[in-house]
C-alpha cells in the first residue's frame, strides 16, 4: 500500500536489515522469513527479497512457502525466468505456483475461467500473498469480469479482506472501472474507518467519477484523521480547482503553498498551484512559480510548455533549457510544440525549428511547416523548403500537404512565377495513381491535383 503502517511485520523486516549490517548473527524462523520477503516486496526492496531467499535456502531448503516466493521473485523479473523455474520444479504444486502456471499456458477465456473456478473451489482459506498473486494473474489474463463476479466468494475465503479489496482497487483503477473501485474502497473505509489512506483513495476515485461532493467529504475525513497528510491536501486542492469559483481556488492555493514551501520539487503540487494562480489572476505569483520550477524541471513538457505559453519573452531561454535537460524524442518535441502552438503558432514553430537541430525529424517536418504557415512566417517556410538539402530527412519525408503549404506561401509572398513552376513540376511528377489503392489518399490526391492546376490556371498569366 502507498503508506505502509508500522506493524509487527515491518519491525521484523527492519530487524533483518539491521542483522545483515551487523554480521547476520540473529536467527529468524520460517514464518519470519516469509513475512520479511513479503514486506520487502511492499517496499520494493529487492536487496532484502534476495537476502531472504538466500537465508531460506540455507536454513529452510524444504520450505514450500519460500519456494513459492522464489517463483514470485522470478515472475517479477521475466516470464522466461518464471516459466523455467516452474518447469524445473514440477513437484512444486501449490496455490501460488498453480496461479503462475496459468500465465504460462495459452488458454481460451472459457478455459481460464474454469481453471480459476477450480482453483478457488479447492481451497477454504487464502493467505494475503495468495490473494495478491491471484488478483494480479487474473488481471494479466484480462479476466476482470471473473474478478468482479467472484469478489464476494474471495472475501469469504480470507479472514482479512482488506488486502483483497486494496488489490481490487489497484486492478480496476487501471482499467477505469470506478464503479468497482468505489465499491471496494467504501467497504475498506467501513472496515478501517481510521485509515486516512483509504479515505484519500476513495476521494480520488469519487473525483475521477465526477462525484465532487462525495469526494470532498471523503478527503475531509482523511485530513481529519491526519491533518499533516500532504497527499490528501493536494487531492482536496484539486477538488477545489475542479469545482471552480474564485473562493475555492483561493482555498486550494492556501493548501498547496505550504506544501511547496517544504518541497519545491513536488510534481503533484506545482501544476495545480500554477493553474489556480492563473485562474485567480495571480500573475506575479505565477511568474515566480514558473521561474523556480523551470530551474528544477526544465525538461518537463508541461513545465516548459506552460512557461513558454505564459512567459513568451522567455521562449528562447526555455527552449535551450529544455534541449539541454536530456535526450528528447521527436514525439516529445511535437507534444511540446502542439502544447504551445495551440495558442501561439509562432512559438510552436520555434519549438519545431529547435527540434530540427536536436533530433532527426520525420512527421515533424509537416508539423513545422504547418505552424510556420499558421504563424504567417511565409518567408521562413519558403527558405526552409528551398534549402532543404541541409536537412536530408526533410526531403525523404516531404508530403503533398507540405507542397501545398509551400505553394500557398509563395502566392502570399507574390512569387507567382515560382508558385506556377512548382505546381507544374508537381503535376508532371504525379499521376492519378499516385495515391495507390487507398481511397482516402486518392481523394486527397485528387484535391491536391485540383489545387495545383488552379494555381497554374490562375497565375500562369500574371506578371513575373
Amino acid at each position: 500500500m502507498e503508506q505502509y503502517n508500522e506493524n509487527e511485520n515491518e519491525a521484523i523486516y527492519r530487524r533483518f536489515k539491521e542483522s545483515l549490517s551487523n554480521g547476520g548473527g540473529e536467527y529468524f524462523d520460517e514464518d519470519d522469513i516469509i513475512d520479511i520477503f513479503d514486506t520487502a516486496g511492499d517496499f520494493n526492496d529487492e536487496y532484502i527479497r534476495v537476502e531472504a531467499l538466500l537465508y531460506a535456502a540455507r536454513y529452510f531448503p524444504e520450505s514450500k512457502h519460500m519456494a513459492d516466493r522464489r517463483a514470485i521473485f522470478y515472475h517479477s523479473y521475466s516470464d522466461t525466468m518464471r516459466d523455467q523455474f516452474l518447469v524445473d520444479h514440477p513437484e512444486q504444486v501449490t496455490f501460488i505456483t498453480s496461479v503462475l502456471r496459468l500465465l504460462s499456458v495459452g488458454q481460451t477465456k472459457e478455459q481460464i475461467r474454469e481453471s480459476l473456478d477450480k482453483l478457488i473451489a479447492d481451497v477454504s482459506e487464502l493467505e494475503d500473498e495468495e490473494l495478491i498473486q491471484l488478483v494480479d494473474a487474473a488481471a494479466a489474463l484480462e479476466m476482470h469480469d471473473w474478478l468482479a463476479d467472484n469478489l464476494e466468494l474471495l472475501k469469504s475465503k480470507t479472514p482479512y479482506p482488506q488486502t483483497l479489496l486494496y488489490e481490487y482497487d489497484i486492478v480496476f483503477e487501471n482499467i477505469k472501472r470506478y464503479d468497482i473501485c468505489i465499491r471496494v474502497l467504501e467497504e475498506l473505509t467501513m472496515l478501517e474507518p481510521f485509515n486516512g489512506e483509504f479515505w484519500r483513495l476513495l476521494a480520488q476515485t469519487y473525483m475521477e467519477n465526477d462525484n465532487m461532493e462525495q469526494a470532498l467529504g471523503a478527503v475531509d475525513y482523511a485530513l481529519a484523521i491526519d491533518p499533516a497528510d500532504d497527499v490528501a491536501a493536494v487531492v482536496k486542492a484539486e477538488i477545489m480547482y475542479r469545482t471552480g469559483g474564485k473562493e475555492k481556488m483561493k482555498e486550494a492555493i492556501s493548501l498547496l503553498e505550504p506544501i511547496l514551501s517544504k518541497d519545491s520539487a513536488r510534481d503533484d503540487v506545482y501544476q495545480p498551484l500554477a493553474l489556480c494562480y492563473l485562474a485567480c489572476g495571480e500573475t506575479e505569483k505565477l511568474a515566480l512559480l514558473l521561474d523556480s520550477v523551470m530551474l528544477i524541471r526544465p525538461g518537463d513538457e508541461w513545465v516548459a510548455g506552460t512557461y513558454m505559453t505564459l512567459r513568451p519573452e522567455k521562449i528562447p531561454a526555455a527552449l535551450e533549457a529544455y534541449a539541454a535537460a536530456g535526450e528528447h524524442t521527436e514525439e516529445d518535441w511535437v507534444k511540446l510544440a502542439e502544447f504551445v502552438g495551440d495558442s501561439n503558432p509562432s512559438a510552436g514553430a520555434d519549438v519545431m525549428l529547435r527540434a530540427a537541430s536536436a533530433t532527426e525529424l520525420t512527421t515533424g517536418w509537416d508539423i513545422l511547416l504547418q505552424m510556420l504557415y499558421n504563424a504567417a512566417r511565409y518567408r521562413e517556410l519558403c527558405d526552409l523548403v528551398q534549402t532543404h538539402d541541409k536537412y536530408p530527412s526533410m526531403r525523404s519525408n516531404f508530403t503533398h500537404s507540405m507542397s501545398m503549404l509551400f505553394v500557398k506561401s509563395l502566392v502570399v509572398l507574390g512569387e507567382f512565377g515560382n508558385a506556377v513552376s512548382y505546381a507544374r513540376a508537381w503535376c508532371d511528377s504525379f499521376d492519378r495513381n499516385g495515391a495507390g489503392d487507398n481511397p482516402s489518399m486518392e481523394l486527397r490526391f485528387q484535391a491536391m491535383t485540383m489545387f495545383m492546376r488552379d494555381i497554374i490556371n490562375k497565375y500562369s498569366t500574371e506578371d513575373k
